[in-house]
């Protein structure tokens, strides 16, 4: 499911655009979620990833939003939504690794500020037994990615991660498992002489190489924006 970032191009005849053929729409802030529905994004198609969310914003999805996408950012987060919260709530993870990002947009590293570090494993797991249960895991490391060997590594340590959770509920008995992850965007766009995306081509092929489980097991979502 490809979620275009509406940071990349917030006109409303874009969005308009975009949502009429099937599209949904990734929001960073709480301004640009109002925004997508304004344009006539179905609530199911919506993916809020404010890293900041404040609590009124929490309870504004909660009761407005049911059946949305909704990633929090860390394990204290989760603890602001109801136990019977009815939206799809991910979690990001930080795949604590340099990633061919340029500077600021390289945000995979250990001192990054988004998302949970990913040798936090354990708190995870614990964490993943507990309601409001998590649903996906997302993974946004870079924009303006090059060289997406990192990138593809990161994704394949959170698809293990989901699947070490899936075991864990299991095991504690807890049915529900982990059904989407959601790996950001950020790659590269180069164009051939012929007008081919030649970075999403060779992106999609190694992902699909390296991570056999992502396509089989899970609903993916993607970020893509200025792609």
């Amino acid at each position: 499911r490809h979620s275009i970032a509406i940071k990349t191009n917030p006109e409303k005849a874009v969005l308009k655009h975009i949502t009429e053929r099937g599209f949904g729409l990734e929001a960073a802030s709480i301004e640009e979620l109002q925004l997508a529905f304004e344009c006539g994004l179905p609530v199911e198609r919506a993916v809020f990833d404010s890293p900041a969310k404040t609590r009124k914003e929490i309870q504004w999805c909660e009761e407005h939003c049911a059946g949305m996408v909704v990633n929090a950012n860390c394990l204290e987060e989760l603890d602001r939504y109801s136990p019977e919260s009815k939206l799809r709530l991910g979690l990001r993870i930080n795949p604590e690794m340099e990633i061919d990002a340029p500077g600021l947009y390289n945000v995979g590293g250990t001192q990054s500020k988004f998302g949970v570090p990913i040798s936090s494993r354990s708190e995870i797991l614990e964490r993943s037994i507990k309601p409001p249960f998590i649903c996906g895991l997302h993974i946004h490391a870079g924009s303006d990615v090059g060289d997406f060997t990192a990138n593809i590594q990161g994704i394949g340590a959170v698809v293990q991660l989901a699947n070490a959770i899936n075991d864990y509920r299991r095991n504690n008995g807890i049915e529900q498992q982990i059904g989407f992850i959601d790996i950001g965007g950020g790659i590269k766009a180069d164009i051939d002489k012929a007008g081919n995306n030649t970075g999403l081509a060779g992106f999609t092929k190694a992902l699909q190489q390296a991570c056999p489980d992502l396509f089989a097991n899970y609903e993916v979502i993607t970020e893509f924006g200025r792609f």
